[in-house]
């Protein structure tokens, strides 16, 4: 990222609403496969609508200004589907989202977002082959510090083979591509946003599973990254993450996962420095 979109305005947000979910489904026992509680059914086809509203109140400051800032009503609202197709060994699961943003004044701020993702796996003996293609068009913030809304869009693309190398054991093999690109015209102070962020992401990874006890799992991540810019060449880098973590069951006493581990950055040019680092992620929970 280019120094003049890491200069971003200070600026306090304050947003009070409340979260709200709604998806039609009953009150039965819920299953391990989400196609199971399905509200829909068209003989293998399985479906279920939802409706969240992840937030709705005062934003105190919309566009994130120092000095006289701005108020308004807004409101996230999000419409979606899940669906699931099971025919012989083969498994395929779609969702449709969109997400409506609502600014009662600052219409510059309203967005129609959109994602759709289609996932599909053939459920063999001793492996699991997948694949799965995303399309995810935005008007958002590209990032904390850049306080512009410029469409963007966005084209997940992944395969992979799970192996279960034992009944405790499995080792997930994939890689992933994603290419980002911005509307030409939006910028932050001088820079075009098209012209520092478009960028193509391409990660090669492998995870090692071990289900050390029943509520309990053992992994670690080894992933490689290359990350090359469209226009802003000097930005191009490369990344190593080596991640052991553990993993808790929905169901057990202590929920979520923990991971510790490491980062090795290799910028390709001498615009950035390398960097070696300590990644963390902890996001568990008590019952």
């Amino acid at each position: 990222m280019t120094p003049a979109l890491l200069s971003a305005r200070s600026g306090t947000r304050l947003l009070a609403g409340a979260f709200f979910v709604f998806r039609c489904a009953t009150a039965a026992a819920q299953s391990a496969e989400p196609a199971d509680n399905a509200v829909v059914r068209f003989g293998p086809l399985a479906m279920t609508p939802g409706l969240s509203v992840p937030s709705f109140g005062l934003d105190s400051n919309v566009f994130n200004e120092s000095q006289n800032p701005r108020k308004d009503f807004t409101a996230n609202v999000q419409p979606s589907v899940d669906a699931w197709l099971r025919y012989g060994r083969v498994r395929v699961a779609g969702r449709q989202q969109f997400n409506l943003l609502y600014f009662q004044d600052n219409a510059s701020e309203r967005a129609a977002n959109s994602a759709s993702s289609v996932k599909a796996e053939l459920m063999l003996v001793w492996a699991t082959p997948h694949a799965s293609v995303s399309y995810v068009k935005t008007k958002d913030r590209a990032d904390p510090v850049i306080d512009v809304r410029a469409v963007n869009r966005s084209r997940p693309v992944s395969a992979g083979i799970d192996f279960r190398l034992s009944s405790r054991t499995n080792l997930d093999l994939g890689a992933d591509d994603n290419r980002i690109s911005f509307d030409r015209g939006p910028t932050f102070g001088n820079t075009s946003l098209q012209s520092a962020l478009d960028r193509n992401t391409r990660n090669y990874h492998a995870t090692l599973r071990y289900a050390a006890t029943a509520p309990t799992t053992l992994s670690l991540r080894v992933a490689r990254q290359q990350e090359r810019f469209s226009f802003a060449t000097s930005q191009n880098n490369d990344s190593l993450r080596i991640v052991p973590g553990v993993n808790f069951a929905a169901d057990a006493l202590i929920t979520g996962s923990v991971e510790v581990g490491v980062l090795s950055f290799k910028p390709n040019s001498d615009t950035l420095k390398p960097v070696t680092a300590i990644l963390s992620s902890v996001d568990v929970g008590y019952v």
